[in-house]
């Protein structure tokens, strides 16, 4: 246990050296370059609130960028203040997490200014009082905001405060903290180096206080953004030349530690967002209009499923709003899009992507994962008066019965297994999985292996067909225990819990068959720490090495717990990055299964069809029984 603490150590030591080494080299190269050249004469403050939360207690990642502050050359012109607090524990630069302490970055040196007793950063007061300080002792003519922490499901909250239980900003408080500030300036900059923050809904709270927003729709890998090139160039840049290139700078410092697929970030004109929310409100009206034979309610779920990428957005609620335009068709086909997809070209001047760049960088709240009370809270700050009111339309009553059977489970001549839906099911069908046990040959109960998604679909009788060939994600020839956390047109996303070096994690595997994987195989797959207790994501992504110890959890009881656990396995040495990194379809082993459909409704219940016995035999496929309730 000692020689795996260890090593996850080592892990977190190195990952946050590649973090703080990587920007450093790179911005040496820009500064170079950059030495005779003039700043735009302006003086300039960043403001940093620095909530360090369990990032900095665990990872020291909040110390890690305040080094790349350290090694910037700021030009006279910047002054960087940053506002320390939220962390249990400050691993650097004499950080005391007993109070809130307030920093100045001078001669590359972090100097304490003042300090107070220990405040909660997630309360709007605490924010405020920062930035009301800010403007007293540091009046500029340019001014950017950070804030730093995690970011939470539905892009509602921001900045958790591990001292105070984890409390954070949520919308109304991030509103009632600019507006008692009464800044006699709007920012130029906002940035929110957190996850998930790059919601329509934040830049309508923004426009008022900001003129431009950096954000992402996606998880922040653990470096975050290169601070070292935002603390040089700021004096430089003007506003959206900024934007640019703190955005691509971002790109760059995880390509360098191989995060590159996983990042996402969008530079946001706010200047715009009046033309945004109307073009997107009128749209919502428009749909809501169409709404009374119930048909939009399917294809607006299916759309923001659909949009998730990375296999994380769907249980944060976030949907890209490409996908809400392509949802429109599910209404009417005469239902215009094209002022609001005209407004993004506008609202979105740049932003960088990995292996998402079919979205547009923004996202709009859908309940997927339906959760009444989430869904009152945002109807109680949501911008937009007519999809305030679809929302209401699909949601705000539900029906004594939404999903019915036509046949419940059958076996044809063919040997297929079909289930057959009534055609007043469709409105409220969200998604369609099956689940699949294994038949233990020593105590004959079965255990559960998870969901999988492939089936045919026949819209002509309302039919599912199972396509089930025997197949299941393994890594290393080890089934995993899966869960299907998006089902796009081109990839489905598995999430497995997985065990490295003796800590827990996700491995997040994606099926893909488009173009470029051919019949179809699985991207790299990441490990990544999942949602904490909190419900807040994990900043914590990496890619499995040689010489890491795997243990798979392959199979759990038929409530989805006391997950079974395979031995070890230490990556060998000789296998390249891709075979180190790939989950693969592996035949299941011979002996007896169960198969059973799910299908979803809109508010999250599942209807179950009958289960039918299988058998697998030297990779073939054989339905025995269907075992009828």
């Amino acid at each position: 246990m000692m020689a795996e603490a260890k090593k996850t150590t080592m892990r977190v030591r190195l990952w946050t050296a590649m973090c703080i080494v990587v920007p450093a080299l790179l911005a040496i190269v820009t500064l170079v370059s950059c030495e005779t050249r003039e700043t735009l004469g302006k003086s300039c403050t960043l403001y940093i609130y620095l909530c360090g939360s369990d990032l900095e207690a665990k990872y020291g990642l909040a110390g890690a960028n305040i080094d790349e502050l350290l090694e910037a050359k700021v030009p006279d012109e910047v002054s960087i203040i940053l506002e320390t607090g939220g962390s249990s524990v400050w691993h650097s630069h004499d950080i005391d997490p007993g109070k809130i302490q307030r920093y100045e970055v001078c001669d590359r040196e972090l100097v304490l200014v003042e300090e107070d007793s220990l405040q909660n950063m997630g309360d709007s007061d605490t924010l405020t009082d920062f930035l009301t300080w800010g403007s007293e002792n540091y009046p500029a003519e340019r001014n950017m905001l950070v804030l730093w922490d995690h970011g939470g499901k539905s892009a509602e909250e921001i900045c958790y405060d591990e001292a105070f239980s984890y409390d954070a900003l949520d919308r109304k408080e991030l509103a009632k903290a600019f507006a008692r500030a009464n800044l006699p300036f709007k920012f130029d900059l906002v940035m929110l180096d957190a996850c998930y923050m790059a919601a329509v809904e934040n830049a309508a709270l923004l426009d008022d206080y900001a003129d431009y927003l950096i954000a992402s729709q996606e998880v922040i890998p653990s470096g975050g953004l290169d601070y070292q090139l935002i603390a040089h160039e700021f004096a430089y840049l003007d506003d959206e030349e900024l934007g640019r290139a703190i955005c691509d700078a971002y790109l760059e410092k995880c390509q360098q530690i191989e995060r590159g697929e996983l990042v996402e970030l969008s530079l946001m004109d706010l200047s715009r967002t009046d033309d945004m929310l109307s073009a997107l409100d009128d749209l919502c009206a428009a749909l809501a209009d169409v709404h009374e034979d119930g048909s939009g309610a399917r294809g607006i779920t299916n759309a923001a499923k659909y949009s998730s990428i990375y296999g994380t957005k769907a249980a944060a609620n976030l949907f890209d709003l490409s996908s809400f335009l392509h949802a429109t068709e599910y209404f009417d086909n005469d239902i215009d899009n094209g002022a609001v997809a005209k407004a993004l070209e506008g609202f979105v001047p740049h932003r960088i992507a990995g292996s998402a760049a079919e979205t547009v960088g923004v996202s709009l709240y859908y309940p997927i994962s339906y959760d009444k009370s989430e869904l009152r809270k945002y109807l109680a700050t949501c911008p937009l008066e007519h999809y305030d009111d679809l929302l209401d339309e699909i949601y705000g009553t539900k029906p004594a019965k939404t999903i019915a059977f036509a046949d419940r489970g059958s076996i044809s001549e063919e040997g297929d297994f079909s289930v057959s839906l009534t055609e007043d099911s469709l409105p409220y069908l969200s998604s369609v999985t099956y689940t699949l046990d294994r038949k233990d040959p020593e105590s004959g109960s079965f255990v559960a292996l998870g969901t999988g998604c492939g089936l045919a679909y026949d819209p002509a009788t309302l039919t599912y067909t199972s396509t089930f060939d025997g197949r299941w994600p393994s890594y290393a020839g080890m089934p995993l225990y899966t869960t299907v956390t998006q089902m796009l047109p081109h990839a489905v996303s598995y999430a497995s819990p997985i065990c490295v070096d003796g800590t827990d994690y996700e491995i997040l595997s994606v099926y893909k068959f488009d173009e470029d994987y051919g019949d179809g195989s699985y991207a790299q797959s990441y490990v990544w720490g999942g949602y904490d207790k909190h419900g807040i994501p994990s900043r914590d992504y990496y890619l499995l090495d040689p010489g890491d110890s795997v243990q798979v959890y392959a199979a759990a009881d038929e409530e989805g717990e006391s997950l079974v656990v395979q031995d070890a396995y230490v990556i060998p040495d000789d296998l390249t990055d891709k075979e180190a990194t790939q989950t693969k379809d592996c035949v299941l082993p011979d002996g007896t299964y169960r198969y059973q459909f799910e299908f979803t409704d809109i508010f999250g219940d599942i209807k179950r069809s009958d289960p039918v016995l299988l058998e697998i035999e030297d990779g073939e496929v054989r339905m025995l029984e269907v075992a009828h309730a």
